[in-house]
């Protein structure tokens, strides 16, 4: 905060709302990394339940993604092999 010639009470209640407006910040900080996480578990969850509800419904289907899937990290979770890297190049929609 700049000085100037304020009387003190001044000084003191803009050092007071300086405080408050930081805690305030540091609350909104908080609660939008709450939203956000909320916000991840939903969709982390309504992905789990399409992709249950495609695997118990539609195998055939589940099974071509599962297929299509070409990150390393993706295809270890199914147990697949990683895919070489000139098939990894080449889009998604040139395979299926």
């Amino acid at each position: 905060m700049q000085q100037t010639n304020l009387p003190a009470r001044d000084v003191a209640r803009l050092t007071e709302i300086d405080a408050k407006l930081a805690a305030l910040q540091a609350e909104r900080r908080q609660l939008d990394a709450r939203r956000i996480a909320a916000d991840r578990a939903a969709r982390t969850k309504r992905a789990v339940i399409v992709g249950a509800w495609l695997a118990a419904n539609e195998p055939a289907t589940f099974q071509r993604v599962v297929q299509a899937l070409i990150r390393p990290q993706d295809r270890q979770a199914f147990g697949l092999a990683p895919i070489a890297a000139d098939a990894a190049s080449a889009s998604p929609t040139d395979t299926v």
